[in-house]
């Protein structure tokens, strides 16, 4: 059972994406739902609708996806777990992408933290909302 029936218009989608930058680590972060609506973001970041596809299909065929492009940047793909995260690494910084049902999370880590404790926040926020039906 779904948290919201409408979740594309929950109020909370703020408090979600508030948590992720109160984090410290992750200094740009946008959450999308999967038909490419943003329901949150930090700044004037989006992706291209071509970006946000090829980021699905990375989930689906990761072996066809070594790199991506997120952004203004191309990130190595570093792990694709093929369904739920994807930990990327450009030369300056990393990215996670984690995937729920319903919506796709994207995290850029801020300059010089761990990939791994930067990708446990967004991870963190992507089960919680997955355990809720998003």
């Amino acid at each position: 059972m779904l948290l919201h029936e409408s979740f594309e218009t929950i109020d909370e989608w703020d408090d979600y994406f508030s948590i992720i930058i109160a984090s410290e680590i992750i200094d740009n972060a946008i959450i999308y739902s999967k038909n490419g609506r943003i329901l949150a973001q930090h700044s004037e970041f989006t992706l291209e609708q071509e970006q946000l596809k090829i980021i699905m299909a990375a989930f689906d065929y990761p072996n066809d996806f070594p790199e991506l492009p997120i952004g203004s940047g191309h990130y190595t793909v570093v792990i694709n777990d093929g369904k739920h995260g994807i930990l990327g690494r450009s030369s300056f910084n990393h990215v996670t992408v984690c995937q729920t049902e319903r919506i796709v999370l994207i995290g850029f880590h801020i300059q010089g933290t761990q990939a791994e404790q930067a990708s446990q926040v967004i991870m963190g926020i992507g089960d919680f909302l997955y355990s809720k039906g998003m």
